[in-house]
C-alpha cells in the first residue's frame, strides 16, 4: 500500500488506518488535527478492538515508512561516498600520468 496519496479505504476501518497515518505523519499540528478531526467521526463507527488495532496498524506502518525511508538515505550516502571515491580515483590517476609525462620529458 505505502503511497498513501492514491489509496482510496475500502472501510472505515481503512479510513481510520490511513486518517491516523496522515495524522503522525503531517508537517505541521494544524494538519495533524485536521486528520484527526476528519477521523474522529468514523472512528465512532468501530469498535474498542478495531480501533485498538487501527491504532497499531497505523504505528506500524509509519514505522515502515520511516525505515524505508532511512533505507533510501543511506543508499544515497552510499552512492554519494562511491561516486566521491571514484572522483579521488579519477584526480589521483590524471596527476600520476602528469607525473609520469614530465617524467618521460626528462
Amino acid at each position: 500500500m505505502g503511497n498513501t496519496e492514491c489509496y482510496k479505504p475500502a472501510n472505515n476501518y481503512e479510513a481510520v488506518v490511513l486518517g491516523l497515518v496522515l495524522a503522525l505523519t503531517a508537517k505541521t499540528d494544524k494538519n495533524s488535527e485536521s486528520c484527526m478531526a476528519i477521523i474522529e467521526d468514523i472512528s465512532k463507527t468501530l469498535t474498542e478492538s478495531e480501533l485498538t488495532r487501527a491504532q497499531e496498524e497505523a504505528k506500524r506502518r509509519v514505522r515502515e515508512r520511516e525505515e524505508e525511508e532511512e533505507r533510501e538515505q543511506e543508499k544515497n550516502r552510499a552512492n554519494k561516498r562511491e561516486k566521491d571515491r571514484l572522483r579521488e580515483e579519477k584526480e589521483e590517476y590524471k596527476q600520476w600520468k602528469i607525473n609520469q609525462e614530465k617524467k618521460d620529458k626528462q
